[in-house]
């Protein structure tokens, strides 16, 4: 260390930075003032998290079991936005495509789909599970405005469907086919809904 001077620095609760050394930075240039980055900046996070399973059945085609997943998150500003992130493990007993779609106070949030089509189900994500009954990953991201909020929470939920002409079941952190195996080659994943408030 015989190049180098080591002097105690300080940060206080504000953000400012003191303690240093001569020919750095001037004293108290780095402050919360000057380092605020609002525009995007996150100013809460909130998560839900599923370990357990959980199972919906007799669902239709075209149709979607209750939340697999959902929180609540009360804006700061109806000028900031709610990022809305999944991650779902899923499964059915149909051979056909899993999808999801992201619920806002019990609705569907529609900008958060695929255009109006004809008859087409509006989704936010679907994947295709190539013919098997197996499990797959489905994700969810939307960046949803407050405007229009004035006070309270803003509740979230994320559902599955599937693509399939007769009433099919599914089942979260669950693998359909090999669900009651207890060899270590069987997984059981975890699903998560995270919400962050971000600033305008």
């Amino acid at each position: 260390l015989d190049n180098y001077v080591i002097m105690p620095m300080t940060i206080n609760g504000s953000g400012t930075i003191t303690g240093l050394s001569a020919g750095g930075l001037p004293a108290n240039s780095v402050t919360a003032a000057t380092c605020n980055f609002s525009p995007g900046k996150i100013l809460q996070v909130v998560q839900t998290k599923k370990t357990d399973t959980q199972y919906w059945e007799n669902i239709s085609e075209g149709d979607f079991g209750g939340a697999v997943c959902s929180t609540d998150i009360t804006p700061s500003s109806a000028n900031n936005f709610i990022l809305i992130q999944a991650n779902l493990s899923a499964s059915t007993n149909s051979t056909h495509d899993l999808r999801t779609q992201i619920f806002k106070g019990g609705s569907v949030l529609s900008t958060a789909t695929g255009n109006a089509d004809s008859s087409k189900t509006r989704v936010t994500s679907t994947v295709n599970r190539g013919g098997e009954p197996g499990s797959a990953t489905l994700t969810c991201l939307h960046l949803d405005p407050c405007t229009g909020w004035t006070s309270g929470a803003l509740t979230y939920d994320i559902r599955l469907g599937h693509w399939d002409n007769a009433d099919k079941s599914i089942g979260l952190n669950h693998t359909w086919n090999w669900d009651s195996n207890n060899a270590a080659w069987v997984a059981r994943a975890a699903s998560h809904l995270i919400l962050m408030e971000v600033a305008a």
